[in-house]
C-alpha cells in the first residue's frame, strides 16, 4: 500500500463540530489545506479577533430568497481568496444546491503541495 506523504501534520477535523478526530487513540492525521478550508467554513467573517477579515461571510445569505444560493456561492470564493492569491490552494471551485432553505454545498479544489490522486481535495456540507 502506498501512502501520499504529508508535506505538514495536520489533525482531521471533523467539520460539524471542528475537533480533532481520534482514531485509534490517536489524532487522524489530515491534509493541511484541507484542514484550513474546513476551519475557514465554519468561521462566520468578523468572528476571528486576531483577523476579522477571515472567514464566511453568512450575513449576506438569506435563506429561501431566490437569489440565496449563488449569494453563498460568491460569500465561499470571496471567503478562500486569500488562499488562492497565495496559492496555498489552485483550481478552486464552489458549488451550491438550494434544497428547500438548506443549502448544499461544495468546495473542491487542488492543494499544489500534494502529488497524485490525493491532490485534489474536498469539502462538503450544508448550511
Amino acid at each position: 500500500m502506498s501512502l501520499t506523504p504529508y508535506y505538514a501534520w495536520a489533525p482531521t477535523l471533523d467539520a460539524r463540530v471542528g475537533q480533532p478526530v481520534v482514531a485509534a487513540g490517536n489524532w487522524k492525521p489530515g491534509y493541511p489545506a484541507l484542514e484550513t478550508v474546513k476551519l475557514i467554513l465554519r468561521t462566520p467573517k468578523g468572528s476571528y479577533l486576531p483577523d476579522a477579515s477571515i472567514g464566511v461571510d453568512y450575513s449576506l445569505v438569506e435563506k429561501g430568497s431566490p437569489d440565496c444560493a449563488a449569494r453563498f456561492q460568491a460569500a465561499l470564493y470571496a471567503a478562500f481568496k486569500v488562499l488562492v492569491e497565495t496559492k496555498t490552494i489552485t483550481a478552486l471551485t464552489c458549488t451550491v444546491q438550494q434544497s428547500g432553505t438548506t443549502l448544499l454545498y461544495e468546495v473542491s479544489f487542488e492543494d499544489p503541495k500534494l502529488h497524485g490522486p490525493s491532490r485534489r481535495q474536498n469539502a462538503r456540507g450544508q448550511f
